[in-house]
């Protein structure tokens, strides 16, 4: 679900690159498929990296998702 929920995040800033890495690997953070393939199971340490046009904005609006009660989403 939380997946789902932050492709729907990105997808809103259309001129962000977003980038999700874990460990070694990194996918497109705008792919549901890259993100899925990822296999970050919950509590798993990922980096985010934002790039281009309201990144900032993009940014804090993950953010929020990821400091929302667990039960929110």
């Amino acid at each position: 679900k939380i997946v789902w929920i932050c492709i729907k995040v990105v997808s809103r800033f259309p001129k962000c690159n977003v980038l999700v890495s874990k460990g070694d690997e990194s996918v497109n953070g705008k792919s549901i498929v890259g993100l899925l393939t990822l296999a970050a199971p919950y509590d798993s340490k990922i980096k985010v990296q934002i790039t281009g046009e309201r990144n900032k904005k993009c940014a804090e609006e993950l953010q929020e998702l990821f400091d929302s009660p667990e039960e929110n989403l």
